[in-house]
């Protein structure tokens, strides 16, 4: 079992202040198509009543992609999974004024989904100035699980894990 993933919704300010609600009729990036980031993204908005098509666009780009868009046609809010704090979002903070939404869903998708778990953000990860988030923000979290079958050589794990947590 690997360290948590949290799941980040960074979004424009005047959707910020909105809240939830602001989401609607916006253009959000998941992630690319079929990631995990992508599943589980699409999994919160269900929750939260949303539905894509209907009430958001998915641009449905991947990290490598979203770094490429110019600025004046970023989405309107980016998904980012990723162990604490996420670089995609400390990106979107810094250079585009984004804001980090709280998703207050996690136990209850919990309850649902067995790969789900509840999760929080601790105030200022991204920011101090203006302070992202402003307070410790709940979110929903998952955890990667590496199975090996017991014939892979254990300096290739050890490498991989290297990988994974530099």
């Amino acid at each position: 079992l690997l360290e948590c993933e949290v799941m980040h919704l960074f979004v424009r300010p005047g959707i910020y202040v909105q809240g939830v609600p602001g989401l609607r009729g916006k253009r959000l990036n998941l992630g690319a198509p079929n990631s995990g980031a992508a599943v589980i993204a699409a999994e919160i908005l269900k929750f939260i009543g949303l539905e894509e098509g209907r009430d958001y666009q998915n641009a449905a780009l991947d990290y490598k992609a979203l770094r490429n868009v110019p600025a004046s046609e970023m989405p309107d809010g980016v998904f980012s999974l990723s162990p604490l704090p996420s670089p995609m979002g400390e990106r979107l903070v810094q250079q585009y004024g984004y804001r980090l939404m709280e998703l207050p869903c996690g136990e209850s998708l919990a309850l649902r989904k067995p790969y789900l778990e509840e999760a929080s953000i601790p105030a200022n990860t991204y920011s101090v100035d203006p302070p992202v988030p402003d307070k410790k923000a709940r979110s929903v979290g998952t955890r990667a699980v590496l199975i090996a079958n017991s014939s892979v050589s254990k300096i290739a794990v050890r490498r991989l894990l290297k990988v994974l947590y530099e």
